[in-house]
């Protein structure tokens, strides 16, 4: 934001992350109060293709689980009858998503055979 807006970036360094990181006794880097004098970021490991893949993978996932949420809220597809009690809404606030960190023997031994194979 700095290049774009210095002055509302400075701003907001100033009220909200500057004393965050005054404060902090686990930050040992030296903080500078204006921005200006502050250098650019610095990369630090380079991209991983993999772990930037799982996280579309749980992007999408998100705007999946929200997308049905919202359906589910609203009774689906589902137009009620004329007469007929609308049904109760559902009142959902959390969801649990479990993510394996290796895939079970079946599986594995699924995709030793399927990669034999040419897919079109």
């Amino acid at each position: 934001m700095n290049p774009i807006i210095p002055h509302y970036a400075q701003y907001c360094w100033s009220k909200y992350v500057y004393p965050v990181f005054k404060a902090s006794k686990n930050y040992d880097h030296v903080v500078k109060e204006n921005l200006v004098h502050c250098a650019w970021p610095k990369i630090s490991a380079p991209y991983d293709k993999i772990a930037g893949d799982r996280l579309e993978f749980l992007k999408k996932s998100k705007s999946t689980i929200r997308d049905g949420l919202d359906k589910a809220k609203s009774g689906g597809k589902k137009k009620p009858k004329k007469g007929a009690e609308p049904e109760p809404t559902l009142d959902l606030d959390s969801c649990a998503v479990f993510v394996a960190k290796v895939y079970p023997e079946f599986k594995k031994n699924v995709l030793t055979v399927l990669q034999g194979f040419e897919f079109e």
